[in-house]
């Protein structure tokens, strides 16, 4: 097995090993050896091989540079000396030739961390590329210069897109499967070929042949400039965003799928793309490039490399009579594009000018000019001194290496450009050469972030003439840029230094990463956190504390936890998460973002802008702009009111927060002032108005003017409160918190809320408790609030109780009554009023009785209407209790349409007829608008049914009424109303007691009890069970198999037809002849017994005895039952004691002798 290395960081090829047409010179050396020393690419290189002198077969090739420093090489071949050199020098086309012949068994190829191409060849082999292979470095296979006789299948995925791991195999002929480790790139065979990709970056150089191209993730491509000869150009279309067909010689076609480039020959060739982004290199020919839809690409970065040639000459700007942009410049050949956005230039200097769409233009070596015009583009010169003009919109600019001249561009007022910085000598002008952007909007940006560098000096000029002018000198002969029109810098993840200069325009620094100086000593500074937090590691992202209050110099942590120093700096912008942010004793812009920030302005005329998230915003001192800012629909700002004359905006300056769910609240409790009067003012704003402050002495120390303001918090002294009428299109209510103090809430104009929650959290413990809060006296009323002053309520519409169990009721205007915590008591009286009970057991009054309202459920709220009065239609939310003049229902019972249901009457006779009326039903507490039907859900067995009323319960079947067995029964009764509200009830019917029944049974199984009377039973057909209870009772089973009991008394019994039981307990017959039941029909033949078990056989014994027959045999002991024959009668005597008497007698019509098996004994 051979095996093949390569050392010391080489990039290495076939061609760079055996290159075939330059000069080689031979020298045999010791060993022996011989060495064939060439030059290619300008690098003197030598071979040295080592044979067996027995047989003149190499074993040894090894590659070395012009120091003897190992390159290659490759070990345990066995070739014959003249077979290989007749192949190298006289034979092969290609130094790839030359390897497929060394490597024709079954070999290893090992690489290194360079860009590599190996051929291994015929035989199983295995290939290491080596490094982690990614955009600017992969390994490749070749098999294009074996000569096999069929195509392969490579399978870069070979069960896993993730690993690195892919595996060849032939498609015909003797089975042969390569290994690769790390490889990226194929070169394809002449024969039909399938090529599979992984999610890496993929190139795959398709040979001849009708080949098939899937590939996976990563940014994959397909060439046609590789090893295989070609005559002629190719037809690439893009059939989709990745897909499509080439068709090449002799109408071959590839089809491929998942491919975002393919590369054409060195003829003329045709490209057609479709949607989404597909790049195009065409090389040498006239070639045709069609993007279609999406943002296409046309790459000529190799057309220099394949032949020697000039940069291009491009404008996409002019367009041709057939809707061409011509190409001309390279290799003397003349490209068309149609539809092609961006541009990437050859290796030699560039004219490249973009149109007025938004373009990405690159020049790539040598000394480009690039003009992007008009769109937002994106101009790339790398290597070279090159000069970039983005033209008018939003641009981007990246000299690269060199001494670059940049120029954003003049466009429309909102355009801002930025520039990327890299090594070298560059000049950056945010506007044009000669002319400023306007700089109050136009913010063109500098940026050194992504250069590579690590510490930079930004100079900020004292130029009056041109603003935003200055230097940056970067590390290690990195070069020094000047830059003009330029309003902020990024530094490095290094320590960076930055130097405000005088200038009429704010300076903003952005330092990243590194103890990071910046100095404010002129001019007006900004030091932006927010960039850094988004360069941040995700594990470093939170908010930050900003003090600027520690004197001229301050020191603050950053994200990464490096010290930055900050000197006389005005403006702060924090991250994108909760800040603390203080400022200094200038006029500061405090600028939180996202998260929920605390801003505090403290001395100078101050801006602060919380951005989204909820925010706490304090001035201090001095004439100060507060804006919240405009965030999410809860997003909630508060804002200090303190000393000067403010400007408080809840939005923004001209956008408006969302006024239904944004309340933003400005206080003035931090005891600053004596009192202050609020006056609300309708305008084309809503929550627009002024607040006057007074000092001690009951002067004006200021005038704040507000927008965007819901709610607005008095002093400990006795404010006043003014509200107004909103716009009709924003009607948004206005909420007074006065706390301390007699104050005055006017509600005449507006929707106003007076909420005293905050003045139970603000009062002392031995002061918190529930309060009486009474509208209903009067358009003006006072209350008492929890500090013991009077305050006045003039027309007030909303009330927020304390949190504790307040009493409050509303007056004849559409109130919404909150209780907030503890057990609140709400009455809305007239009007159309909320009332929201809040947390606890809370109960809303109502003056009429509970069938004056219909009361609707809305899932979360009710709904509760007055029909009969003027109390008016009310929602009801989170209420448990409802008082309805007097009568307290749970939510349960007002929701269900009724508390419960009646039954008038409820009393029947036992043994009652079908149709006999039982009892009147009806609904307690019923809605005002609900007709009730009944159903009966439970009937009692059977033994009651609704009347054709539908309101009465009347018997069903009355057999089933018997006192004896049961005195009550039970029904469940269900009331439905038209709104399907419904309640259940339980009722109970009670049975009265008939003293001598005569009972006759149905056709079916009865059972039937007699009282302590003289009943008469009959069972009539089915299997009955009778009782006859106490008393001289007649019973008749009739028909069918029955149990007969006789009870106490003598009875007369009748089993009639069928298998009849005639049970006895003890006493339950007589112990006389003259005393004795009496059964009319025993027929022990016929299937008749007598059933003893209910009788103690032996009253001395423990337990309960059965008894045993003894025929016509006189008693000897207790437990013993016999009979005795007279001449019309039989009877049975049972002995339960010891004596020879009968303790029972039971008379049997007709004289029969018994048997046992007649008996239960």
């Amino acid at each position: 097995m051979a095996t093949y290395s390569i050392y010391n960081n080489t990039a290495l090829s076939a061609e760079g090993f055996f290159p075939i047409g330059v000069t080689i010179s031979q020298a045999d050396i010791a060993g022996n050896g011989r060495d064939y020393t060439f030059t290619v690419g300008g690098e003197t290189r030598i071979v040295r091989v080592y044979w067996n002198p027995d047989t003149l077969n190499i074993y040894a090739i090894g590659l070395y540079d012009a120091d003897e420093e190992s390159l290659g090489e490759i070990l345990e071949t066995s070739i014959p000396l003249t077979a290989f050199e007749a192949m190298w020098f006289d034979t092969a086309q290609s130094g790839a030739e030359v390897f497929a012949f060394i490597f024709s068994g079954n070999d290893q190829m090992d690489g290194n961390d360079a860009e590599n191409t190996f051929v291994p060849g015929l035989g199983n082999d295995e290939v290491f590329g080596g490094g982690d292979n990614g955009i600017n470095d992969y390994d490749y296979v070749n098999y294009a210069a074996d000569n096999r006789q069929h195509g392969i299948t490579v399978d870069l995925v070979d069960g896993d897109a993730e690993d690195d791991v892919g595996k060849v195999t032939s498609r015909g002929g003797a089975p042969e499967t390569d290994i690769l480790h790390s490889i990226n790139g194929v070169y394809a065979t002449r024969h039909d070929d399938h090529l599979i990709g992984d999610d890496r970056d993929n190139e795959f150089w398709a040979g001849l042949g009708n080949d098939t191209i899937n590939s996976g993730g990563g940014f994959d491509v397909i060439g046609y400039n590789g090893p295989e000869t070609r005559t002629k150009g190719i037809v690439v279309e893009f059939a989709s965003d990745q897909a499509g067909t080439v068709v090449g010689e002799d109408g071959e076609t590839d089809t491929f799928s998942e491919i975002e480039a393919v590369y054409g020959t060195q003829f003329g060739d045709r490209f057609t793309g479709a949607e989404g982004y597909q790049r195009f290199r065409g090389f040498a020919g006239n070639d045709t490039f069609d993007g279609g839809e999406g943002d296409d690409e046309v790459d000529y970065r190799n057309d220099t490399r394949q032949i020697d040639g000039a940069g291009i000459r491009v404008d996409l700007s002019q367009v041709e009579d057939d809707g061409s942009v011509l190409v001309q410049g390279v290799n003397g050949d003349t490209d068309r594009l149609f539809s092609i956005e961006y541009i990437r230039g050859s290796r030699d200097s560039d004219t490249i000018t973009g149109s007025n769409g938004s373009n990405r233009l690159r020049g790539d070596a040598g000394d480009d000019g690039i003009k992007g015009l008009g769109g937002d583009d994106r101009l790339e010169g790398s290597a070279g001194s090159d000069t970039l003009n983005g033209g008018a919109g939003w641009d981007t600019l990246d000299g690269g290496v060199g001494d670059d001249v940049l120029i954003g561009g003049i466009g429309a007022d909102t355009d801002e450009d930025y520039f990327v910085g890299g090594l070298g000598n560059d000049t950056i002008y945010g506007g044009e050469v000669a002319q400023d952007d306007k700089p109050d909007t136009n913010w063109n940006d500098l940026s050194y972030l992504d250069s590579g560098l690590s510490g930079i000096t930004v100079t900020f000029a004292d130029n009056a003439n041109r603003y935003g002018s200055g230097t940056v000198v970067k590390p290690e002969g990195g070069g020094t840029d000047t830059f003009y029109n330029i309003h902020v810098v990024r530094g490095t993840n290094g320590n960076d230094t930055f130097i405000g200069g005088e200038s009429s325009v704010s300076q903003r620094f952005v330092g990243y990463g590194g103890a990071d100086t910046f100095v404010g000593s002129k001019g007006v500074n900004e030091v932006d956190y927010r960039a850094e937090y988004r360069a941040a590691p995700d594990e470093l992202k939170k908010g930050m504390t900003i003090d600027l209050r520690g004197g001229d110099t301050v020191t603050v942590t950053d994200l990464f936890g490096d010290m930055d120093t900050l000197t006389r700096i005005e403006r702060i912008r924090g991250t994108e998460t909760d800040d603390d942010i203080f400022g200094n004793d200038l006029d500061n812009r405090l600028r939180g973002d996202n998260g929920d920030d605390r801003l505090t302005g403290e001395d100078g005329n101050d801006r602060l802008e919380g951005g989204a998230g909820w925010d706490s915003l304090d001035g201090g001192s001095g004439n100060d702009v507060l804006i919240g800012g405009v965030g999410a629909d809860t997003d909630e700002d508060y804002f200090v009111g303190s000393t000067g004359n403010d400007t408080i905006y809840g939005g923004e300056v001209t956008e408006e927060d969302n006024p239904d769910t944004n309340w933003n609240d400005l206080g003035y409790g931090s005891g600053i002032f004596s009192s202050i009067e609020v006056v609300f003012t309708p305008g084309e704003r809503y929550g627009t108005g002024t607040v006057v402050k007074r000092g001690d002495n009951g002067e004006i120390v200021g005038t704040d003017q507000f927008f965007n303001i819901h709610v607005v918090r008095g002093t400990s002294g006795a404010d006043k409160f003014i509200g107004a009428t909103s716009p009709a299109e924003s009607p948004v209510p206005q909420r007074f918190i006065g706390l301390a103090g007699a104050d005055v809430f006017d509600g005449t104009d507006g929707v106003n809320e007076v909420d005293y929650r905050a003045d139970y959290r603000a009062a002392p413990a031995n002061l918190k408790k529930g309060m009486t809060i009474d509208l209903s006296t009067g358009n003006t009323v006072t209350v008492a609030d929890l500090f013991g002053d009077m305050d006045t309520l003039t027309r007030i519409e909303r009330i927020r109780g304390t949190e504790a169990a307040d009493r409050i009721l509303g007056n004849n205007l559409h109130n919404r009554l909150r209780g907030d915590s503890g057990s609140d008591t709400l009455s809305g009286g007239a009007g159309d009023d909320t009332l929201d009970g809040g947390v606890g057991a809370d109960t809303a009054v109502y003056s009429g009785a509970r069938s004056n309202y219909h009361v609707a459920n809305n899932g979360t709220t009710l709904t509760i209407a007055d029909k009969v009065g003027g109390e008016g239609t009310d929602t009801v939310i989170d209420v448990e209790v409802f008082n309805f003049n007097g009568t307290v229902l749970n939510l349960a019972e007002v929701i269900n349409h009724g508390s419960a249901i009646n039954l008038a009457g409820g009393m029947v006779f036992e043994n009652s007829k079908t149709g006999e009326d039982v009892g009147t039903l009806s609904v307690a507490n019923p809605d005002a608008l609900s007709t009730h039907t009944y159903t009966l859900i439970n009937d009692a067995g059977g033994r009651f049914q609704l009347a054709s009323d539908n309101k009465t319960i009347e018997v069903k079947n009355g057999l089933l009424l018997d006192y004896e067995q049961a005195m009550t029964h039970t029904v469940v009764v269900r009331a439905t109303d038209q709104f399907g509200k419904s309640v259940d009830q339980t009722l109970t019917v009670v049975l009265k007691d008939i003293a001598k029944e005569t009972t006759a049974g149905t056709s079916g199984g009865d059972t039937i009890s007699g009282g302590s009377s003289t009943d008469n039973l009959s069972g009539g057909a089915g299997n009955d069970s009778l009782n006859g209870g106490g008393g001289k009772d007649k019973i008749n089973g009739g028909t069918g198999n029955d149990r007969i009991i006789g009870g106490s008394g003598q009875d007369s019994l009748t089993g009639g037809s069928g298998k009849d039981i005639f049970v006895f307990a003890n006493k339950d017959t007589g112990t006389s002849k003259g005393t004795a039941d009496y059964i009319t029909d025993f027929s022990g033949r016929g299937g008749d017994k007598i059933d003893l078990k209910l009788i103690d056989a032996d009253v001395k014994k423990k337990g309960d005895q059965a008894f045993s027959f003894i025929g016509k045999n006189a008693f000897t002991k207790a437990g013993q039952v016999r009979y005795e024959k007279t001449g019309k009668d039989t009877y049975v005597y049972l002995n339960t004691d010891s004596d020879k008497a009968a303790e029972g007698v039971i008379k049997l019509k007709g004289a029969m002798d018994l048997q046992k098996g007649w008996f239960v004994l």
